[in-house]
């Protein structure tokens, strides 16, 4: 139901820089991350010329599918550095099966996307935890803005982003 309404306010910041949102009320809760799929389908249209509607589609929905792809790396290099890579496996099956997950990957909306700024957060605070780096922190900051970019709730991040740097005044190593 909703995935037009994610790809017309995205549409419209793209084509318009129109970023308003009071006047239509189902662009309340709308983000940014929906113009990965609006560019993915005019790609797909002027870039490479596909003009059939199923096709457009697919490329539409296409960023869903590259952020589950995100997701299943994460849970492998999270399973492989702390279990051993018999564990990543099973652990990288196992939510490659969550139906839920793939069900919303099939679709034009940011779920999908949240999910995965939001496990990159934690994984990247978890690497600076271990490792602190100037590129850890870049990349925890990066996650952070992601899950940021797909929703509001990312707020809830918070004590995972401020794990590693309170460890640090505390001298809590791992």
């Amino acid at each position: 139901y909703d995935e037009r309404f994610h790809l017309d306010w995205a549409r419209r910041l793209l084509t318009s820089g129109e970023t308003e949102r009071l006047s239509h009320p189902n662009f309340d809760s709308k983000t940014p991350l929906t113009v990965a799929n609006v560019l993915a389908r005019r790609l797909a249209r002027h870039g490479l010329g596909i003009q059939d509607e199923r096709w457009l589609v697919f490329a539409t929905r296409l960023p869903g599918v590259v952020w589950l792809g995100g997701i299943l790396l994460i849970v492998f290099a999270i399973g492989r550095r702390t279990l051993g890579p018999d564990a990543a496996r099973v652990a990288t099956t196992l939510v490659a099966l969550d139906s839920n997950l793939i069900a919303h990957a099939a679709l034009a909306q940011v779920d999908v996307g949240y999910a995965f700024g939001a496990l990159a957060t934690v994984s990247a605070a978890w690497m600076l935890w271990r490792r602190p780096t100037l590129a850890n922190a870049v990349v925890l900051g990066a996650a952070t803005g992601m899950a940021f970019v797909a929703k509001f709730a990312a707020v809830l991040l918070a004590p995972a982003v401020a794990w590693p740097l309170v460890a640090a005044l505390i001298g809590w190593r791992p």
